[in-house]
Parts: structure tokens; C-alpha cells; sequence
């Protein structure tokens, strides 16, 4: 069974396991060289008991998203050890995926909460990266030509928010 996790509100759910993500907490950390650097904390649960938490940095960043202003979140799953929880996560839940899959179904599913959104005046665009060399010291590389960025990250999920005027 893998997982496959759909946006409901401001949750993403996964109807097989049962388990729902929770939107996460997210703390404001001390801007970097001018970029917003962001902590997520999230929750998992499963018929209202929390059944997993991890917790990762990211940053938000201002840029032109289809000719207007809008904000580019990334959430970076470095270090190593924010990969590892996860692949211990979906030992619990039994899952029978390929390792690099579950990363990138679970990393949807975080950015999944995101896509009920409909009060941000801009557009905003959520990224989860990881480090290649991560994934690869993990046990979980990314398959052969999948894309790797030139700092090394590569790109496991996206969603894309469009702005909402009142």
C-alpha cells in the first residue's frame, strides 16, 4: 500500500492509512542574507490520536509568479536525520513503496495543506527540497535522470496557490 495524500481544507488526508496532516505551526526564524527563514512543525494523526511529528526549516521569498507579486515557499528537508524520521514513519505505517516514493508522496501531502488556501492576496508557490546526497546516504537516491538542482537539492514537491481577491 502507498500513500497518496489529498488536500481536505487545511489538512491533507490519506485515505488508506487513515492518516490526516495537520496544517503546521509555523514559526519565523531570523532572516538570512534578507530571506525569511521559516520553521514548520508538523503533526500526523490517525483517528484523532497523533501518531507522528517532524519539524524542518524553510524559507519564504518574495518573486514574480505569472506577472505578479507573489511569495516562494521552500521547505528544505535537510538535514539527513528529517529524512530518516521519515522513513521511519513509514515503517510504522507498514507502507510498501519504494523508500524515494514515500518521500515524495509524504512531501506532497505536506504541501498539501496548503491548498485550501483562499485568503493570500498573492500567489504562492510551496517547494519541498531535499539534498540528492541526503536521499542517497538514506537509502532512498532519487531514480536515475530525475532532476537535481545546481546546489545539489532536488525538487520532491510542488503546489502552486493562485491569489484570491476579495
Amino acid at each position: 500500500m502507498s500513500i497518496h495524500f489529498k488536500p481536505i481544507g487545511n489538512t491533507s488526508f490519506d485515505e488508506g492509512s487513515g492518516v490526516t496532516i495537520s496544517h503546521p505551526r509555523i514559526l519565523l526564524d531570523a532572516p538570512l542574507d534578507g530571506v525569511a527563514s521559516l520553521e514548520y512543525q508538523y503533526t500526523f494523526r490517525r483517528g484523532g490520536q497523533r501518531v507522528g511529528a517532524m519539524g524542518f526549516f524553510g524559507t519564504e521569498v518574495a518573486a514574480e509568479l505569472e506577472g505578479q507579486r507573489g511569495l516562494i515557499y521552500t521547505l528544505d528537508l535537510r538535514p539527513a536525520e528529517v529524512l530518516m524520521d521519515m522513513l521511519k514513519f513509514k515503517r510504522f505505517l507498514d507502507d510498501t513503496s519504494d523508500d524515494f516514493d514515500f518521500v515524495r508522496f509524504l512531501a506532497q501531502g505536506l504541501v498539501n495543506v496548503f491548498a485550501g488556501k483562499t485568503t493570500n492576496p498573492e500567489s504562492r508557490r510551496y517547494l519541498v527540497v531535499a539534498s540528492a546526497e541526503d536521499l542517497a546516504r538514506v537509502g532512498a537516491p532519487a531514480p536515475a535522470g530525475y532532476l537535481e538542482l545546481p546546489d545539489g537539492s532536488i525538487i520532491l514537491a510542488e503546489l502552486f496557490v493562485p491569489a484570491h481577491v476579495a
